[in-house]
This record gives structure tokens, sequence and C-alpha cells, in this order.
């Protein structure tokens, strides 16, 4: 079965309708000068005739309860249902005034869909080595990025919804910085360079530490979308290998009792 689906307008109608009646969570992503944030929200009202949709977002510890993009802001959004996660790019199309958390959107063309299986933490097999370059994305706004600011690792365990990274040479680190991760995904596909917020950290020892970063505003353009999909087959791949994997140790401990 094929990790992802773009949903008809009709079923895009059906979905939306139903995800606003339940009031359903969403994840609200939106790109700054700085990097992405990420938003806590619900859908609160839909008005198909005007092809809008009211949200609201909720606060707590590490949500804001501010909205801080503004009418014409691109942003993301994404959200689970049933087995699946449902996400789209739209516009802002009014921010209330006040600290309301309150804003319409632009109801969305289309909705790509994709199985949640693919956003479970998969991990590499063992012996199957794929490097990994980051750095900051402060560190290179317009152009390339000094080597000097480049830290080199492998890859740990990957989904559609995050990265795990043993890096070597980590000297600073900035939580809920946005870095660029570019992944080598070998011959069977291009290296994916990607944009990804930095969640947690272990303390660097010897120069060497396991980062985990969320991957944030995907959704919000054709290219991220694609880049989404790469990893959603992927992840469906390495997903694979682990069950075969399995099945054949079973097999073999079958065969020596």
């Amino acid at each position: 079965m094929s990790a992802d689906t773009t949903l008809a307008e009709n079923r895009t109608d059906e979905i939306l309708i139903g995800a606003v009646d339940r009031q359903t969570p969403v994840l609200v992503s939106h790109r700054t000068a700085t990097g992405w944030r990420a938003y806590h929200a619900r859908f609160t009202q839909a008005n198909p005739q005007a092809r809008t949709i009211g949200a609201a977002l909720f606060g707590g510890d590490d949500h804001p309860s501010a909205v801080g993009f503004v009418e014409g802001s691109e942003i993301g959004v994404t959200f689970r249902r049933a087995r699946k996660k449902c996400m789209f790019s739209t516009s802002v199309l009014e921010v209330a005034p006040g600290q309301t958390g309150q804003f319409v959107i632009r109801w969305p063309d289309r909705i790509l869909e994709l199985q949640r299986r693919v956003f479970e933490r998969t991990a590499t097999p063992p012996g199957k080595a794929i490097p990994v370059k980051l750095w900051k994305l402060t560190d290179a706004p317009n152009g390339p990025v000094a080597e000097d600011n480049v830290l080199t690792g492998t890859l740990e365990d990957l989904s559609v919804g995050g990265v795990r990274i043993r890096a070597v040479g980590v000297r600073s680190l900035c939580l809920d910085a946005t870095y660029c991760c570019k992944i080598g995904l070998g011959p069977h596909g291009q290296d994916l360079t990607i944009e990804a917020v930095l969640r947690h950290h272990e303390a660097p020892q010897g120069g060497t530490a396991s980062l985990g970063f969320c991957f944030i505003g995907l959704e919000t353009t054709e290219a991220g979308r694609q880049k989404m999909i790469t990893i959603a087959r992927t992840v469906s791949r390495l997903q694979r290998r682990h069950t075969n994997a399995a099945k054949i140790r079973l097999h073999r401990r079958r065969r020596s009792r």
C-alpha cells in the first residue's frame, strides 16, 4: 500500500468539515526569518461556501498562545484522522486583534494524506551507515555554509516527523533553533536537504552527541511535500527490512531447535 495519497476535492471537503465538527487539534507551522515555529490550535468553524476555516490557538507551558503570523502569511496545517495524518498548505486571511489566538485561513485546494506508520521512528539497519551533515540555518542565510560550521554524523533513526542523528565535533547547540540537515540516502535516491528544529540532545561526550530534530513546515510547499513523500517511502523500506530480518531470525531459531 502506498504511504501517500492526494485527496480529491470532494473528499477534501468531507474530511475538513468532519475535522471542524470535532474541533480537531492541529499543528500549524510558520517560517520566520530565523527558522520555523510551530503552534498548537483547533479548528473552530468551517464555511464551505466562503471557502474559509476558523481556528484558534490553545496555550500551555510549551505552546505559544499568541499568533506569530499575520494576514497573508503562508502556513502549513497537520492533523490526525484515524490511522492517517492529513496536511495542507494555505494562507492566513485574518488574525483577530489582541491576544485571542483566533485566525481565519483559506480553504485548501487539496490535502496530502500519509499513513501514520511512516511517522514512527525507524532505526537504520545494523551495519548500514547513512551519512548526515547539518548546520544552523542562521549560519548560512543567503548562500553556502562555511565548513567550520558544519557538523557531520550518521543517521540513527528516521520518520516523516523527524530524525535522530549521532553527530561528531559537537561544540555548542541551540535548542528550538532551525538547522539544515543533509541526509545521504545513497544510490537509490538523491541526498535530501531538509530544515529541521532541534528538540533535544544528549550532553556531548568527547564531541559526540545524539541529536533529535523535528521536521516542521514540509507541508507548506510542493518541494517540501515531495521531500515528505520521499522520506515516507524511505521509512517504509527501512520498516520492511526490519520486518524481513525479524522473519529470518525467527526462521533460523525454529530450524535450530
